[in-house]
């Protein structure tokens, strides 16, 4: 009978790397070979493409604290339940996260602590971190997360940039480098004022509200960015306009689809649109939910 110190060390992490992200966080204490192996950024790529999915429901205070919360939807009585405060480890506890952004299971958190101000991307099932140097220390910069697939292998990029979208940079997690990008990457779009915390990130793309400077006949749209192009942008019309918008919220459901819910300024009524289509952004179509 074969033990597992006596398998093949390719043949343990073709294993491994087949477990749900919740129970490596538990394994990393095995052994040191297990804990430098869970370390590494290959493995961690490949456990993202081959381990089973999971689901984590976390809630964004307005304190900017991230909790864990239960749903449970069944009963008479439907319940919502938040437990404790998570804590990104290796970090202090007197640091202040400013924002969140949420990708393929990873969240970006921008932070300041003692006069420092810092980015942290954070694997909350495995308890991974890392540590990125902003490539310009100013809070009024926003940051999205994203990637590009070729052959089947994502490659996940950070992309920092000021509201309106000018003198941006991307960072490489393969490379561990900031690249400034040349250009505007999307001329006369602006994704400041009230809309500039809605995003959101979808098949590796990052999703904002936005407002164009002089074809205001647009009104307000989604505006994608292509990671694979790193100056593409598209947008998306929402499903009807107004002039303005008393609540916009900008989401993803987990069929990977695009959702917005929407209150028009006159009027009390909301409404929440999914988005049938979202391979393009010339044949995009809604569905109200």
């Amino acid at each position: 009978m074969t033990t597992l110190r006596e398998l093949p060390g390719d043949l343990v992490e073709e294993i491994l790397c087949r477990v749900p992200a919740k129970s490596v966080k538990r394994l990393r204490s095995t052994c040191k070979r297990w804990n430098r192996l869970f370390n590494d950024v290959g493995f961690a790529r490949k456990h993202s493409d081959k381990a089973p999915k999971q689901f984590i429901d976390l809630v964004l205070t307005a304190e900017y604290k991230i909790l864990p919360m239960s749903v449970n939807l069944h009963g008479i009585n439907p319940s919502v339940e938040f437990k404790g405060e998570l804590s990104l480890p290796d970090h202090p506890h007197s640091m202040d996260v400013d924002g969140v952004f949420h990708c393929d299971g990873f969240i970006l958190c921008t932070y300041t602590s003692r006069d420092e101000y810092g980015i942290v991307v954070w694997n909350p099932c495995t308890g991974q971190t890392r540590r990125i140097d902003p490539v310009v220390r100013n809070k009024s910069r926003g940051f999205a997360l994203g990637y590009h697939q070729d052959k089947g292998k994502r490659s996940y990029k950070l992309l920092s940039y000021y509201d309106t979208l000018k003198d941006s940079a991307i960072y490489d997690f393969t490379s561990d480098s900031w690249k400034i990008v040349d250009g505007d990457i999307a001329p006369g779009w602006n994704v400041g004022d009230a809309y500039s915390c809605q995003s959101a990130s979808l098949k590796g793309n990052t999703y904002w509200f936005a407002n164009h400077e002089t074809e205001t006949h647009l009104g307000m749209c989604l505006l994608r960015f292509d990671y694979s192009t790193k100056i593409s942008c598209g947008h998306v019309p929402l499903p009807y306009q107004y002039p303005s918008y008393r609540t916009s919220t900008l989401s993803v459901v987990r069929e990977e689809k695009l959702s917005v819910l929407l209150q028009p300024h006159n009027t009390s009524k909301t409404e929440v649109w999914v988005t049938d289509k979202i391979d393009g952004t010339k044949d995009m179509s809604w569905r109200k939910s």
